[in-house]
């Protein structure tokens, strides 16, 4: 709990609690409200409704100061969610504020094959698979998400020059599906991937930037 929040609960009566953006809540300022402000007034400036407005304001008027205490009580915990909510959508913000490092790859032109070294080594050739068959009642489509990977060999040849530019791709990251291609096992070498251009997704700019790993279900 903030500051501001710690002094309002303790029953000082100034404690002021920002709601929404722009309206503050002042237990104090509402006493004084209650008989100045008209139904429409108060049930706008402090987001209550009319029966909310009633109940207080006879409250009020018997000197029912735990029912307007309960009131007040209310509007800490409603401002309490508010800016929940508003740091949520802050960091929703922040997050869509990230600069994306993927261009999409439209090969026009160039045609060819290269081959993929995964960024993260696939399971060791000595592990078993272990593939379970649910009840048909049960299975479900699995789902595989894009992985990253190095070039490093490539065989690319650009129409539009009349010349091989091989080694321009080599060393680039790139984004692919884990179906696409022809992955390639030998003894004692890590798995590689053979893709043709037009199955690269992207190239990802990004060294550090890792791929989110999901579990899969099993295959049916």
């Amino acid at each position: 709990m903030s500051e501001k929040g710690d002094k309002f609960a303790s029953g000082t009566r100034t404690g002021v609690i920002p709601m929404l953006n722009q309206i503050k809540f002042d237990e104090g300022q509402m006493h004084d409200d209650l008989p100045k402000l008209t139904l429409d007034e108060f049930c706008t400036k402090y987001l209550i409704t009319p029966r909310e407005y009633e109940m207080l304001l006879a409250a009020k008027e018997v000197g029912n100061e735990e029912r307007v205490s309960a009131f007040a009580e209310q509007m800490k915990r409603a401002v309490k969610a508010v800016e929940q909510q508003l740091a949520i959508e802050a960091k929703q913000e922040q997050r869509l504020d990230y600069e994306c490092f993927i261009q999409p790859l439209h090969p026009v032109g160039l045609s060819g094959r290269v081959i993929i070294c995964y960024d993260k080594p696939k399971k060791k050739l000595s592990e078993k698979s272990k593939l379970i068959l649910p009840p048909k009642s049960q299975r479900t489509e699995r789902t595989l998400l894009p992985t990253t990977g190095h070039i490093i060999r490539a065989a690319v040849w650009d129409e539009l020059r009349a010349k091989w530019v091989s080694d321009e791709w080599i060393g680039k990251r790139v984004l692919f599906n884990q179906t696409s291609g022809s992955p390639i096992c030998f003894n004692n070498f890590p798995t590689w991937n053979e893709l043709e251009l037009g199955e690269i997704l992207g190239i990802v700019e990004k060294e550090d930037a890792e791929v989110q790993e999901e579990e899969l279900l099993p295959m049916i």
